[in-house]
């Protein structure tokens, strides 16, 4: 069973969450929790051996007891996103029964969720899956060069819709923020900028 860990400003996170009760945040405990369960589930299933998992905003991260292959881990984090769309098309057949709304907005944001974690952007599901193909086709260096690349072009395309939304609609203020601090943060100061964070 590995630890499990809690950054501390996602605890606050939480603690804010559970206070002001905004919307489907039970949907999106749910969501997440399918996600993660499908990365453990796929550990697993491969023999890979899980140390810990540190919860944060953006997700979990976990660690394993040693670096699986590039292979292995494509699998791993294909695995979270494809719970996701299962948990989708399940909440999807029972609300053709009109069993519950709760469902179906469930699995809306399981599917959100797992069509945002596939972003090609570093740390993501989508990222890593992108530098585990270009690893088995091309050299090391090569493959942190487009996995860098394609991570600074979705969220700067993400910051410009952002942008767009703010001036036409006046919404989109939360996005403009998550893509600010994701760029600075991987893009501007991080100390890793010629690395790419592996399981």
């Amino acid at each position: 069973m590995p630890r499990i860990k809690i950054s501390p400003l996602t605890l606050i996170w939480l603690i804010t969450l559970i206070y002001f009760k905004p919307p489907y945040v039970p949907q999106m405990i749910i969501a997440v929790a399918i996600h993660e369960a499908g990365h453990l589930a796929c550990a697993k299933a491969l023999g890979i051996r899980v140390k810990s998992m540190t919860l944060s905003m953006l997700g979990a991260r976990i660690r394993c007891e040693s670096i699986p292959s590039y292979g292995k881990e494509f699998l791993l984090a294909a695995a979270g996103p494809l719970a996701g769309i299962v948990l989708f098309v399940i909440c999807h057949l029972f609300n053709n029964f009109h069993v519950s709304e709760f469902l179906l907005s469930a699995g809306a944001v399981s599917l959100a969720l797992a069509i945002f974690n596939l972003l090609p952007l570093p740390s993501f599901d989508g990222g890593r899956m992108i530098f585990c193909a270009a690893c088995s086709i091309f050299s090391l260096d090569k493959a942190l060069k487009i996995s860098n690349t394609l991570g600074f072009i979705s969220i700067f395309l993400l910051w410009l819709l952002s942008v767009y939304l703010m001036l036409k609609i006046a919404s989109g203020m939360a996005m403009f923020v998550f893509c600010s601090f994701f760029f600075l943060k991987r893009f501007i100061f991080s100390v890793k900028n010629r690395e790419f964070e592996r399981f």
